[in-house]
C-alpha cells in the first residue's frame, strides 16, 4: 500500500480582508503591544532592582509580567504582520508556538 505524505509548511490567515479599517486596527494592536511591553518591562525592572521587593508576592507578580510579555509577543506580532504588513501566511512552527 502506497501512502502519500503531505507536510504542512504554512497556514493562510483569512477573515480580515473584509475589515474596512484594517490599518487602524493593526496600529491599535501595535500601540497596545508597545504599552504591554513598556508596563511589564518596567514592572520587572523595578522588582529586580529593589531588594526589598524580593518577596514571594512580588516574585509572583514578576513571573506574571514575564508570562504577559511572552503571550502578547506570540499573538500580537502575528496580528500586526497580518493587519499592517498584509502578510497572510504563518509558518507551521509559529502557529504551534
Amino acid at each position: 500500500m502506497i501512502q502519500n505524505q503531505l507536510n504542512v509548511e504554512e497556514f493562510t490567515i483569512t477573515g480580515f480582508d473584509h475589515l474596512s479599517h484594517q490599518k487602524l486596527l493593526g496600529f491599535l494592536i501595535f500601540i497596545t503591544y508597545f504599552l504591554v511591553l513598556l508596563g511589564s518591562g518596567t514592572n520587572i525592572c523595578i522588582i529586580v532592582t529593589d531588594r526589598r521587593l524580593h518577596t514571594p508576592m512580588y516574585l509572583l507578580i514578576c513571573n506574571l509580567a514575564v508570562v504577559d510579555i511572552m503571550f502578547t509577543t506570540s499573538i500580537s506580532t502575528t496580528m500586526i504582520s497580518v493587519l499592517l504588513a498584509e502578510v497572510k501566511t504563518i509558518s507551521y512552527y509559529s502557529c504551534i508556538s
